[in-house]
Formats: C-alpha cells, structure tokens, sequence
C-alpha cells in the first residue's frame, strides 16, 4: 500500500530548485557587477594617464610654463588605446606664444583633434583633423603692430600713428577694421579712414600711411595650424583656426 507525501513537502521540494537557480542569478550579478566596477576603474586611471602624456607631450612641444588641459574622449576608453587611435583629443593651453618677427602671446589656445593615431606609448600622435581657437588680447595685438590700437564699438579699431604727411610729421588717427589676409596669414586693417586735427585726408594719402606706418601683422601660430576666420569684440580678437596632419611629439 502506497503512502501519499504530504503536500506541505511536495511544495518545498518543487521551491528549493527555484531557489538555487535564483541564487545563482544573484551570484552572476554580483560578480557581473563586481567585473564592470573594475573595467570602468581601469577605464578612467587608462584614460587619466594618457591625458597626463599628452598633455606633458604638447607642453614641451609649446615650450609652456603650464602643463595644458587634455580631454581624450570616448568610451570605452581602453578599445581606443589597443587600437592606437582616439576619435577625439580636446587641448585647452595658456599663454601660447607664437612664432615669427612680431610674436604674440596667446591668452587662450584650444585645439579640438579628430582621428587621433597614436605610438611609442604616447610619446607621438598625429591627428587626422584640427579645429580651434586662439584669443588674443589686445593689448599683445599692439605690441605686434608698434602703435596704440585702441577697440571701437562697432568692432573697428583706432590707431594712432606720427608719419610725415605732406612734408611735416603729424599725428594721424586711422579708424579701420581689422582682417584676416589668409593667405598671407597676416593680420591688417582694412577700409581705413584717417584725419590729423579734425581734417579727413584723402584715400591716396591714407594707403601710403597705412602701408608705411601700419604694416601687417604675421601669424605664426604653433604646429603649424592656419587661420582661417577672425571675431573681434572690446578685450581680444579670436582666431578659427584649423589643420590637417598635425604631429604631436614631445
């Protein structure tokens, strides 16, 4: 004679393999959660030391006295490093000098690099692409051009100059706007208007004064990125600069 098994035992049978499975699921988690906490640890120190080697890279490369900020993005960052290649690599540099007869001091550089490649463990990159800007005080752009150059507020600038005008030395204003010659890669004022005491000289004589007293401004901006726009405002002008196969070696 068969005996029947209790229905409160038949139940804590059936539950006690759901159990294990559902503790096993846990486990996996964890240990998922546990493995993803170390690859996004090691993801961000990867990516702080390659900022720093870059970073120090593109100081000595600059001759700066302050280690630039450097933002290599994307995620994941550790992908990016096996391959040798960032999709993007953010520069943000102080007080950049440049080069050429009239050098200038740039306030604020930012270069913005795309297809990175990179080799001997940081120590070399060349991007593919660059975009940026360079904001220059006003100040520096005076001391390049030799005379007081004061901003107006229609985005014209006011120079002061003592050429020799019909014979006599004099002191002659000249209201222009400043350009951008990118070929030359120069700076200039343009659509220049002149008066000494009031009196407004004619076109003639301001293009010989312009082009005696006020020569062009070259740009020899560092890794050897071009100008390709300007943007004026009271405290500084703005270049956009851009570039293509631009090597970076410390």
């Amino acid at each position: 004679m068969s005996q029947q098994v209790p229905q409160s035992q038949q139940t804590r049978a059936q539950r006690r393999p759901r159990r294990r499975g559902l503790g096993c699921l846990i486990a996996f988690l964890v240990v998922f959660a546990l493995l993803l906490g170390v690859l996004v640890a090691a993801d961000r120190i990867g990516r702080r030391y390659a900022n720093d080697q870059v970073a120090q890279q593109v100081q000595t490369q600059l001759g700066l006295a302050q280690q630039p900020t450097v933002d290599i993005t994307g995620f994941p960052f550790l992908t990016q490093v096996a391959a040798n290649r960032f999709d993007r690599v953010v520069v943000d540099a102080a007080d950049v000098s440049t080069g050429g007869s009239k050098p200038m001091t740039v306030q604020r550089l930012r270069l913005d690099l795309g297809q990175v490649v990179t080799g001997d463990n940081f120590s070399r990159a060349t991007a593919s692409t660059l975009t940026g800007s360079a904001e220059i005080a006003w100040p520096e752009v005076q001391r390049a051009a030799g005379v007081p150059v004061t901003p107006l507020p229609d985005g014209r600038v006011e120079l002061k100059v003592s050429p020799r005008v019909l014979g006599q030395q004099a002191t002659v204003l000249l209201r222009g706007r400043p350009a951008l010659d990118v070929a030359a890669q120069s700076l200039r004022v343009t659509d220049v208007q002149a008066e000494v005491a009031g009196y407004q000289l004619p076109d003639s004589v301001v293009s010989r004064v312009v082009e005696e007293s006020v020569p062009a401004v070259p740009l020899q901006l560092p890794l050897g990125v071009r100008a390709g726009g300007l943007q004026v405002d009271a405290q500084q002008l703005t270049l956009d600069l851009s570039g293509q196969n631009i090597v970076l070696a410390g």
